[in-house]
């Protein structure tokens, strides 16, 4: 049972995982990965602490602060009853919460891995991933002077590359996934990678977002100090691309929330609205802002005046949920959203302790943490199914967890 979960089955739902954005347009069920693995991996979780293994103290925290959020959503939907549907209110909860169900459970997941298993997992799915970034530089390359019907929309007098997912932001949540997997191959056979990093650089940097920029920008920095330099702290050099990041999230925050008229905007104002009129409480699960609002279109867009906006009426949900921290503070309410806010800072905290074993683990550690941020204020990526396959790379290649000493074998 162990080989066929390490040697056969771990690599296709890496597969799937990763080729998500066009394998569930071919196949429809493929779009429940990621809510279904984070389901697997919450159980994996509960089940390994109520069979008698340890638990540890942040296994508590995390357990403890999810619960809390989790009873105080589910009073909002029984108070206000926006939503009453069990099932789509327990959707919403796992899609808000899956990327922590994925660190939480992957020290139990680790143990049943070699470092051998881990190097196969790697030699399978980069050559693969390495074509398709081909592929799609050559496609990003002929946008810039040829139209082939790739792009979202003109920067800077360039058109934008969205490849044939028809948004820049899946691109480059993509092309994050084959950069973690080469720094692992590079990390564990000692071969670079330089080539085929450059290649997934200029990717991002062709989608023209600012964010991709900013990620490319930052994970060059940090290559350059923790592996030419192998320094083991870059605090004072991260600085400049701390204040970068910052400006470039800032006023991306004014366009999007503050100065214009826009479905972010809307949903910050709404927002404001729903914390002030439904204190102490939010308005519940899969009622503003998520996914499965959109889906199952929340009775307060009507309320708010969202139904009216173009791109988010029912018949046209362009825009009904790239938000994230607005819909955490309408949903669960300033408490609620003070715990959730907790819990994320702790989350953050804890992947920098858990990368502090080697050069790359903090590479790409920093890397995600700063994506995720960033993404969080400019998005909702930390909802989006992409987050669930970011966190599994990082959890599978660069963390330590219990397993430290299967880890050492590989320096």
């Amino acid at each position: 049972m162990k080989i066929i979960l390490t040697n056969f089955f771990t690599p296709v739902i890496l597969f799937i995982l990763i080729f998500q954005n066009t394998l569930q347009n071919l196949f429809t069920p493929v779009k429940y990965t990621d809510e279904i693995l984070g389901i697997l991996f919450l159980g994996l979780t509960l089940f390994c602490i109520f069979k008698g293994m340890k638990i540890q103290k942040r296994e508590i925290i995390y357990l403890l602060l999810i619960l809390s959020c989790l009873v105080l959503g589910m009073l909002g939907n029984y108070v206000f009853k926006y939503q009453t549907s069990l099932f789509i209110t327990f959707s919403d909860f796992v899609s808000t919460f899956k990327m922590f169900f994925i660190w939480m459970g992957a020290r139990y997941f680790l143990n049943l891995f070699s470092v051998r298993d881990l190097k196969r997992i790697v030699n399978i799915l980069v050559p693969i991933c390495n074509v398709y970034s081909l592929l799609m530089l050559t496609y990003a390359v002929l946008n810039v002077f040829v139209d082939v019907n790739m792009s979202y929309d003109i920067r800077y007098g360039i058109r934008s590359f969205a490849f044939f997912y028809g948004t820049p932001g899946l691109v480059i949540n993509q092309v994050s996934y084959f950069i973690l997997l080469l720094v692992a191959k590079e990390n564990y056979f000692r071969r670079s990678q330089i080539p085929m990093l450059l290649v997934n650089s200029i990717i991002v940097l062709l989608t023209l977002r600012s964010r991709g920029i900013v990620l490319i920008l930052v994970f060059w920095v940090l290559y350059y100090y923790f592996i030419f330099l192998k320094k083991e702290s870059v605090k004072k050099s991260l600085i400049p691309i701390v204040l970068v990041s910052l400006y470039a999230g800032y006023s991306q925050f004014v366009h999007y929330f503050l100065e214009d008229v826009t479905p972010r905007q809307r949903f910050v104002v709404g927002a404001i609205q729903i914390v002030k009129e439904h204190l102490p409480l939010g308005s519940g699960f899969a009622t503003w802002g998520s996914s499965a609002a959109a889906d199952n279109y929340s009775v307060l867009y009507y309320q708010y005046g969202i139904s009216q906006a173009w791109g988010m009426s029912p018949d046209l949900k362009l825009f009904l949920n790239d938000n994230y921290w607005p819909m955490i503070f309408a949903q669960f309410g300033i408490v609620g959203a003070i715990l959730f806010l907790s819990l994320f800072v702790f989350f953050i905290c804890d992947i920098v302790k858990k990368i502090k074993f080697n050069s790359y683990s903090r590479l790409i550690g920093y890397f995600y943490i700063i994506d995720v941020v960033f993404g969080s204020i400019q998005s909702s990526y930390p909802a989006h199914y992409s987050i669930v396959t970011l966190t599994l790379l990082l959890a599978m290649f660069f963390t330590n967890f219990n397993n430290s000493s299967m880890y050492r074998k590989t320096i």
